[in-house]
């Protein structure tokens, strides 16, 4: 999906006779350029597809530059995709638990950049005292040791799968369940 071309895999695929397609497929210039000095490569790799679903239509032209034998332009299917539904009641709870203060929310959040967002929410809540920063950790199970980041400032965090919703007393709302 996307943007992953990883040859070795396709070439076992192709050798077990089973069909490849790349779906909201993205291929950037650059990608594209070097692809091409390995032509023979190329037409290897991307010849034994048997599917490209383009994102736009420079995707679709460089894929199909790159000897991907069949190539549709169907959009992002991202920006396709129609909202997610909202419980209401669980929406208004959230609003009002988080009325009357600013928030910022670091989403889909990976091992490391946690010191940078206690740092962040350091220095803008000096302008904003009762600033609430929303952590949603790309792997939820890293909860306790996103919440240990900003305890060793001194930032409590509520959890939503304990708290269920941010305290006055959080800093930091670590948001660490899945479908929401």
């Amino acid at each position: 999906v996307e943007s992953e071309i990883w040859p070795n895999r396709l070439a076992a695929l192709a050798t077990r006779d089973i069909p490849v397609a790349v779906v909201n497929g993205r291929m950037s210039a650059d990608s594209a350029g070097r692809w091409a000095r390995l032509p023979g490569t190329a037409r290897r790799v991307f010849g034994s597809l048997a599917l490209v679903l383009a994102q736009g239509p420079g995707d679709a032209a460089r894929f199909a530059d790159l000897c991907a034998p069949q190539v549709e332009l169907v959009g992002n299917l991202k920006r396709a995709a129609a909202p997610l539904a909202a419980d209401p009641a669980a929406l208004d709870a959230m609003q009002r638990a988080v009325a009357g203060r600013r928030a910022w929310v670091a989403a889909s959040t990976h091992p490391g950049e946690d010191e940078a967002m206690a740092r962040a929410h350091g220095q803008a809540a000096a302008a904003h005292p009762d600033l609430l920063t929303v952590v949603a950790p790309r792997h939820p199970e890293r909860a306790a040791e996103v919440a240990a980041v900003f305890a060793q400032r001194g930032l409590p965090a509520g959890r939503r799968s304990a708290d269920g919703l941010p305290k006055p007393g959080h800093a930091v709302f670590i948001a660490d369940t899945l479908g929401e």
